[in-house]
């Protein structure tokens, strides 16, 4: 509950300029960081070449939202996602994951629905 009065405290507040300023320095820099990493030619050029196609996280997703039904009263258990999604494979997606790359829908299948608003 205290939680949620804060994020509504700040999400109501303007964002001053000093905050602007703050957050397009950090984007800015984190830009830098990145281009000097990895080159920011390749990041830009991974970027172009996702296509929606090609994508399989969708499909994991949608098989994601039917388990998190099947286990919402107890959970699959911390950590058991890679272990219990083959039991779910549709066969819409080729290779291994080991997490859902969305922990709003991991979380629920883990930890249990109730549980999750904790994470």
């Amino acid at each position: 509950m205290h939680k949620e009065k804060n994020c509504l405290l700040l999400c109501r507040k303007k964002l001053s300029r000093g905050m602007v300023v703050l957050f397009v320095s950090l984007l800015v820099i984190d830009t830098a960081i990145v281009s000097q990493w990895f080159g920011l030619e390749k990041v830009v050029e991974r970027i172009e070449q996702t296509s929606m196609e090609r994508e399989t996280r969708p499909n994991v997703s949608e098989v994601t939202l039917t388990a998190i039904g099947d286990y919402s009263l107890t959970g699959s258990g911390a950590g058991s996602f890679y272990t219990t999604l083959p039991f779910y494979h549709d066969g819409s997606w080729k290779g291994f994951y080991d997490l859902a790359h969305n922990d709003f829908l991991q979380s629920p299948w883990s930890l249990a629905s109730r549980f999750s608003w904790c994470w």
